[in-house]
């Protein structure tokens, strides 16, 4: 049950079909513990981006 799930929530963000708003619902209650996002990684990227664009800026002067 959980495969075929997720292959259906796979296909419907690809555009290839629609749930049924029973179904949607269920896969978004489901679906929303899944997003958390990493705070500190994405400090990390952000500070690397800022590194590089201080060195380019540096490059060019």
């Amino acid at each position: 049950m959980e495969k075929s799930l997720t292959m259906h929530r796979m296909q419907t963000m690809q555009g290839k079909t629609r749930l049924s708003r029973r179904c949607a619902k269920s896969v978004q209650k489901c679906a929303e513990p899944q997003k958390k996002e990493n705070p500190t990684r994405n400090l990390t990227i952000l500070r690397g981006i800022l590194v590089r664009s201080r060195e380019l800026e540096s490059l060019a002067l």
